[in-house]
């Protein structure tokens, strides 16, 4: 057993979890507009671009990282989900091998089915692994990518620790991922500053739906993904164990929870909604000078550091109960199982989530 563990592998209440949840990622990608999230809108693109990249004139952080980037002979990417990172990637031209590992067969096949219909063959290796315990080979990359998995991982040690064995010299690691509090338990001043937002904005834009925004039930959200933001909270001090900067930038203390709990967003090309992003990235701006609210997203690349990643503390029976046990029996649970048998889900599930975000459910 590997001593970076926190919990180890074949755990009854673990391997339950993880069969929930793959089939709440194998769940996602089955929205033909997963695309279409709140954070993939252009304006958010736009902002989001201009801070990592510290360009006010950027609009693309992923063109702009590819711009300047040495061929890569052979990336990884970790927790590919749909790929679409990935696929950015691959049309840069930069990438001459690619490797993908993902919990959902879905996701996998739903990834590799997309690069055959558009005739990207560079050579891809797709591989179905727990990243929990997966054994990376030794000096085998010069690229590894975590874009938004690493919020899903419970043994972050052990898997940052094999990025670190994985990595060739001088190679790099990209980490693009949600920083925020463990299972969204947002923090007051946080819930404060959206609370106020959000009330102005239901007097400046009635066009447009709200939402309120609470901190969920912890049991409900592992119900539906027993990994969501599961040790989100360590993610940035245990990469800086092992890892030195090369960029490394913080945003998103306000953006992140009114964006995907509190607006419908409707369609993209609505004026007002428009104008209602302008307006909240400025509020953003401002709460980035010094605000005690802190930051929910990190977008960093790194190099391996000479030190290793420090060995956690091993999680008992009564703390894997706690973190990650899932109600078998929770309707809600229940009711997302019924439709993940049905021919026409895609719809249902879209319904869900509508549902989920009027009512506050979890």
């Amino acid at each position: 057993m590997s001593e970076k563990y926190v919990i180890p592998y074949g755990h009854k209440i673990y391997k339950k979890a993880a069969q929930r949840e793959a089939r709440a990622w194998g769940r996602s990608i089955t929205v033909d507009r997963r695309v279409k999230r709140p954070r993939n809108h252009p304006l958010v693109v736009e902002y989001l671009s201009r801070k990592i990249s510290g360009d006010e004139n950027e609009n693309d952080w992923l063109w702009w990282f590819t711009r300047d980037m040495e061929t890569i002979d052979n990336a990884l990417s970790l927790g590919s989900g749909i790929g679409m990172v990935e696929e950015r990637l691959i049309r840069s031209g930069k990438i001459k091998k690619l490797d993908i590992v993902d919990l959902s067969s879905g996701a996998v096949e739903k990834f590799r089915g997309r690069l055959k219909e558009q005739g990207l063959e560079i050579p891809v290796s797709a591989q179905i692994g727990d990243l929990n315990f997966i054994e990376l080979p030794e000096n085998s990359y010069d690229f590894i990518l975590a874009n938004t998995i690493l919020h899903h991982i419970i043994n972050l040690e052990h898997l940052l620790e094999q990025v670190r064995r994985a990595l060739k010299p001088g190679g790099k690691f990209l980490v693009f991922d949600f920083i925020g509090v463990n299972v969204w338990q947002w923090e007051p001043v946080t819930l404060e500053e959206v609370e106020l937002a959000l009330n102005l904005s239901r007097k400046r834009f009635p066009g447009l739906t709200f939402f309120p925004v609470k901190k969920p039930d912890p049991q409900k959200v592992r119900n539906f993904s027993p990994f969501e933001s599961v040790r989100s909270a360590e993610i940035v001090e245990i990469i800086h164990q092992g890892f030195t900067p090369v960029h490394e930038v913080f945003t998103d203390r306000l953006l992140h929870v009114i964006l995907n709990y509190g607006i419908e967003f409707g369609e993209w090309d609505n004026e007002e909604l428009q104008k209602w992003i302008s307006e909240m990235t400025l509020w953003e701006d401002k709460l980035s000078n010094g605000s005690e609210i802190p930051p929910n997203t990190l977008w960093g690349l790194y190099q391996t550091a000479p030190t290793e990643i420090k060995s956690p503390t091993m999680w008992d029976d009564k703390e894997i109960r706690e973190r990650i046990a899932v109600n078998l029996i929770d309707p809600r649970g229940l009711v997302l199982d019924l439709i993940d048998k049905l021919p026409f889900r895609g719809p249902l599930v879209r319904l869900w989530m509508r549902l989920k975000r009027t009512f506050g459910w979890y």
